[in-house]
C-alpha cells in the first residue's frame, strides 16, 4: 500500500501572539488530522482487501482439505467397487461348485438328454463367467520406440534415458497426454477436428499469432541465449508452481542440461533424434526467440521435452502457433511419428489437477488421456539389463532367497517386474510362476525372462484358490498388488500363507493399508495384525521400498517352516 503524501498548508496567517511551541503543535494536530483523513479513505480498501484475502485463504484451506481426503475417498471408491467383485465372486463360486455337482451326478452315464444337459451347462457356465474387473478406464496403445537391428548404440542409451526416466510411461500404468496423429488423415484433417472441437477459438488464435509476421522454424538454442533467459524471466510463477530446474538456473545453466542430457549423433538417426523448434518475431537486429519446444523422438514416439513460452504472450497464441507448426513438420517429414506426447495426464478422477489451464490446453490440440505398452525388441539379455538398471534405489528384501528353490509372484506384469520378478531372475531360481491378468504385459515378460517359467494369465484369486487346492506350494510367494486390491489381498492372508512354505511377501502402502487399520508401519504392529489372521506367521519384517502412496512396505511374513528371519 502507497503511504499517502501529506502537505502542511501554511496558506494561513500565524497570530503574532503564538509561541514557536504552539506553532508546533497546531502544525502536528493538523499532520494527525490530514493522516486521520487518509486513513479513511483507505480503510474501505484494506476492509476490501481483507475480505479478499479471507476468501483466498478459505479457498486455499479447502483445496488442502480435498487434497487430504482425496487418496481416502478414491480408496473408498474403490474398495466399494472391488467389494461388489468379491461379493459377485463368491456367488459365482457356489454356482461353479453347484455345477460340478451335476457333472458328477452325470458322470459315467450317456444318452442324447445327457449330452443335451452337459451342453446347456457348458453354455450357461461360459455366459456366467465373471472376469475381474479393471479400473483403468482409459485407452491403450501399443508404441514402438524403434530400436531396430540397423541402429547404433546412441539409439540404444536415447531410449534408455528416456524409459527410465518415465518408467511408468511405457508399461500401461500411467495415464499419458497423448495426441494419436493417426487418427487424422493429414494436417488439414487434423486443423478441422481442432477447430470442431474449440469451436474455431484455437484457429482463430494461431491465425491472429501468424499476422503478427510470426514465424516458426528450427533452431539451435545455443544461438539464442539472451532470448531464453529473457523468456525464463519473464514468468517465473507458472502453471506448475515456481520455474522447476533446469530452467530456474538461467539459460546457461539450461543449454549445459541440454548439452549433456539431449545430444543427436551425427548425422541424426532418423527414428532416434532431438529438435527443437521456436516461434520468432522479426526485430531490426535479428530474429527474436518467444517460446520453443524440444522434440525428443523415439520411433514411433515423439515427446515434448521441453516446453516454454515468453510469460506476457502466453494469451496471445503464440504456442498454439508453435504446435501447429510442429505437427505439420511431423506430417511433412517424419514418417512413422504417430504419438505425440506432452507428459503426463492430470485430469484424473478425484485428483486435483494443479494445473488446469495446461490440461485445456492439451483437450483443445486432442490430446487424450492414453495408457502405452512399449512393445520390446532385443535379447532377453538387453532387456533384463534395463530392468535391472531401473530397478536400482527400490529396495527389495534379497535374504528371502537365500535358499529359494521355488517362487511364485502374483501380481506380477507391472513396470516388467522391477520390484520382484528381476531378483528371482538374478538369484537364477528355476522353478518360478508369474502370474498377472495383464496378457499384453505377460507377453513382454516372456521377452525379459526365462523360457521355463510358468506365466499364467489369469485372475490372482482364483490362481490361489486353485493351488491350495491341488496343494501346491512355492517356498516364496510375493504379492505386489494395485493400491486397491491391497486390504483384499490381506483378507485372504490364510490362502496365500496356505500355498507357501518360507516366506510371503506383500506389498502394502501407508494410506491405503497402514492408516486406514489404525497401524504403524513396524514389525510389532504388523506381526500383531498378521498373527491374528494366521498363527502359521512367526516373525514380520517391514522393509520401506520406496516413498510412494506415503511409503510402499514390503512386509516380510515368516512361516512356522520356513528360515529365520
Amino acid at each position: 500500500m502507497t503511504r499517502p503524501s501529506v502537505e502542511i498548508s501554511s496558506s494561513e496567517a500565524v497570530p503574532a501572539n503564538v509561541t514557536p511551541l504552539q506553532q508546533r503543535y497546531q502544525n502536528m494536530s493538523v499532520r494527525v488530522d490530514q493522516l486521520k483523513a487518509a486513513l479513511f479513505e483507505r480503510r474501505d480498501a484494506v476492509v476490501r482487501l481483507k475480505e479478499q484475502l479471507g476468501r483466498q485463504r478459505d479457498l486455499v484451506e479447502k483445496a488442502k482439505e480435498r487434497l487430504r481426503s482425496v487418496e481416502g475417498d478414491k480408496g473408498k471408491l474403490e474398495q466399494t467397487y472391488y467389494d461388489l467383485y468379491f461379493s459377485s465372486l463368491v456367488e459365482a463360486q457356489l454356482f461353479s461348485e453347484k455345477i460340478d455337482q451335476i457333472r458328477m451326478a452325470l458322470a459315467g452315464k450317456s444318452g442324447p438328454e445327457v449330452t443335451l444337459v452337459q451342453t446347456l451347462i457348458d453354455q450357461l457356465e461360459a455366459e456366467t463367467h465373471i472376469d475381474i474387473p479393471t479400473l483403468r478406464p482409459y485407452p491403450r496403445l501399443r508404441v514402438d520406440l524403434g530400436l531396430a537391428e540397423g541402429c547404433s548404440e546412441f539409439c540404444r542409451r536415447h531410449r534408455r534415458a528416456m524409459t527410465q526416466r518415465m518408467i511408468t510411461a511405457f508399461t500401461g500404468t500411467r495415464v499419458n497426454a497423448i495426441l494419436d496423429l493417426s487418427e487424422y488423415r493429414d494436417m488439414a484433417a487434423y486443423v478441422e477436428a481442432v477447430r470442431a472441437k474449440s469451436k474455431g477459438n484455437v484457429i482463430r488464435e494461431v491465425r491472429h499469432a501468424a499476422s503478427r509476421g510470426l514465424i516458426c522454424r528450427g533452431f539451435d538454442p545455443a544461438d539464442h541465449v539472451a532470448d531464453i533467459e529473457a523468456i525464463f524471466q519473464s514468468k517465473p510463477e507458472r502453471q506448475a508452481g515456481p520455474l522447476r530446474p533446469p530452467y530456474n538456473k538461467g539459460a546457461e545453466a539450461f543449454l549445459t542440461y541440454v548439452h549433456d542430457n539431449h545430444p543427436n549423433r551425427m548425422p541424426p538417426c532418423l527414428r532416434h533424434h532431438n529438435t527443437w523448434h521456436g516461434i520468432f518475431e522479426g526485430t531490426p537486429h535479428g530474429d527474436r526467440l518467444l517460446g520453443f519446444i524440444m522434440i525428443e523422438r523415439h520411433g514411433q514416439f515423439g515427446h515434448y521435452r521441453h516446453i516454454v513460452g515468453h510469460g506476457d504472450l502466453l494469451d496471445q497464441g503464440i504456442m498454439f502457433h508453435l504446435h501447429f507448426a510442429v505437427v505439420e513438420w511431423i506430417y511433412a517429414s517424419q514418417p512413422g511419428l504417430t504419438l505425440l506426447s506432452y507428459a503426463q495426464w492430470t485430469d484424473l478422477p478425484d485428483v486435483i489437477d494443479i494445473r488446469p489451464g495446461l490440461t485445456r490446453w492439451k483437450k483443445k490440440t486432442l490430446f487424450k488421456p492414453i495408457r502405452l505398452i512399449e512393445t520390446l525388441h532385443g535379447t532377453p539379455e538387453d532387456i533384463r539389463a534395463d530392468i535391472v538398471e531401473n530397478a536400482k534405489g527400490r529396495v527389495f528384501p534379497e535374504y528371502v532367497l537365500e535358499t529359494a528353490q521355488s517362487a511364485a509372484c502374483i501380481y506380477s506384469a507391472a513396470l516388467m517386474g522391477i520390484r520382484d520378478v528381476v531378483h528371482f531372475a538374478r538369484r537364477e531360481i528355476q522353478e518360478v510362476t508369474l502370474v498377472d491378468n495383464d496378457a499384453e504385459m505377460m507377453a513382454e515378460l516372456r521377452k525379459a525372462y526365462s523360457a521355463n517359467w510358468d506365466y499364467h494369465v489369469g485372475d490372482a484369486f482364483a490362481f490361489i484358490r486353485s493351488a491350495r487346492a491341488s496343494r501346491k506350494r512355492f517356498d516364496v510367494v510375493t504379492l505386489d498388488p494395485w493400491v486397491y486390491l491391497e486390504q483384499a489381498n490381506v483378507n485372504i492372508i490364510k490362502s496365500i500363507v496356505g500355498i507357501a512354505r518360507q516366506y510371503v511377501l506383500i506389498s502394502l502402502t501407508d494410506i491405503h493399508f497402514f492408516r486406514p487399520n489404525y497401524l504403524k508401519p513396524v514389525a510389532e504392529d504388523v506381526f500383531r495384525y498378521f498373527h491374528a489372521r494366521e498363527e502359521s506367521i512367526v516373525a514380520v519384517d517391514v522393509v520401506l521400498s520406496t516413498q510412494g502412496f506415503g511409503g510402499l512396505y514390503w512386509c516380510v511374513l515368516k512361516l512356522a517352516d520356513g528360515t529365520h528371519v
